[in-house]
């Protein structure tokens, strides 16, 4: 079985499935482990960006797609104008359907970005909170 070229989805795959692996083995609960879990996370969100661009991109070629055949079909029909708009409409739902898959892969990306994007922020204000008991710990022992 020869290599096959990667391609930049693949590659941007890969890259967030070597990042999530390095998140085995830490816990939140242990301060050290969650800055490099915050620097994992945040790290994650250039690929998942990547992904989200991918994604609209397919999704305004979808679209363009479909405009492009709803307009080919409408000026290719024969009838009234309602008759040419019924016969376009009905041509595209092929087109109407991938354009709503696409869609809803860019939509799952937006949410994959903002949601890690968010896991991060709640984590920063975590470590923020344990860094603070072990201080009051520290001062409070007499160490």
């Amino acid at each position: 079985m020869s290599k096959k070229e990667l391609t930049p989805e693949d590659a941007t795959i890969l890259e967030m499935k070597y990042l999530n692996k390095q998140l085995e083995g830490l816990s939140e609960d242990n301060p050290a482990d969650l800055q490099k879990i915050i620097l994992i996370h945040t790290k994650l969100l250039q690929p998942l960006g990547k992904m989200y661009g991918y994604a609209t991109k397919r999704y305004k070629q979808a679209y363009a797609n479909r405009k492009y055949g709803y307009g080919t079909i409408l000026v290719q029909a024969d009838g009234t104008g309602i008759e040419k708009q019924g016969q376009a409409e009905i041509g595209i739902k092929e087109a109407r359907d991938k354009e709503a898959e696409a869609e809803a892969e860019m939509v799952r990306w937006k949410h994959a970005y903002d949601s890690t994007k968010e896991l991060v922020q709640s984590q920063k204000l975590i470590l923020r909170s344990l860094i603070t008991e072990l201080e009051n710990a520290n001062i409070g022992g007499g160490a």
